[in-house]
Formats: structure tokens, sequence, C-alpha cells
């Protein structure tokens, strides 16, 4: 039997996730496997978004109230919507730069992680810098996950 004949009968994964044939599934959790153990429970999206944006006004940014949150009928994808018809050049959102995600204010807010990271060995300094970017991103969504879970499980708890 040639080498082209014996791969085509051999079996194909329905899925990346799925691995070889005769090796047993990662349980399905709507993830990738290693991100698995961090399914986090429901979260009300509505309180959310209102949280968001109490959130930004209380930093000083401006929300134009005729936004809200929905879902484009057509798309199925949520996202920011009018509930009423916008003048034309008025304004939608302003935020404030100290509440941008940007390395100015990760390097002002966190500064022990760009020093640890332009320790790192690295032939490119720019990368050093892509570093802390992502290490700030990944403590703050860190930092919010475990605020969820703490509001989630009751003071008490």
């Amino acid at each position: 039997m040639s080498a082209s004949v014996a791969a085509a009968k051999r079996p194909v994964p329905a899925s990346p996730l799925e691995g070889p044939p005769g090796k047993k599934r990662a349980p399905q959790t709507g993830f990738p496997p290693l991100l698995g153990g961090w399914v986090l429970p429901p979260v009300d999206q509505e309180a959310t978004f209102c949280g968001v944006v109490a959130a930004l006004r209380a930093g000083g940014a401006f929300w134009n109230p005729k936004l809200r949150r929905g879902v484009e009928p057509e798309l199925k994808i949520p996202g920011i919507l009018t509930q009423e018809c916008l003048e034309e050049g008025e304004l939608l959102c302003r935020v404030p730069a100290g509440l941008h995600f940007s390395r100015q204010s990760c390097k002002k807010l966190m500064p022990e992680v760009f020093v640890a990271c332009e320790q790192l060995p690295s032939a490119v300094p720019e990368k050093r810098e892509e570093a802390a970017d992502a290490l700030c991103m990944a403590l703050l969504l860190l930092g919010a996950r475990a605020r969820l879970l703490q509001r989630q499980s009751g003071p008490g708890d």
C-alpha cells in the first residue's frame, strides 16, 4: 500500500482540539484546553455595561446617553448601538487620556512591570515593551476576574 493511500485512510480529527485518534479528547468547555479552568459563571451583561459607563463617567469621560448596549439584528454581534437619531457631528464618547489603556498609563500605574520586563533577554528592545504591555493587560484582566468572582461568591464567603 502506498504512503498516500495509507494517509488517506487515517482518521482525521474533527477539530484542532480533538487530537490524534485514540487519544482522549479534552472536556468541552467552550474554551481551548489551556483555558478550561478559567470558565466563569454567567455575568449580567447589562449590569456590567452600566457599571463600565458609570466608571467612565466617574473618571471624567463623556458618554452620550443615546448610546446603549445591544445586538444588531442582522449581524447578531453585541456592541454599542444608538437608541435615538444622532445629529451630524454629535459627540458619542470622550475618554480622558488617563483612562486609556496605553503604554504611558501602564508605565505610570505599574512601573515595576516595565522595570522587570526591561531585564528580559531580547535582541529587540521593543519586544520587552510589548511583553510589558501584554503583562499589564493580563494583570488587569486577572484583577477584574478576581473582583467578579468575589462579587459572585458574596461578601461572607
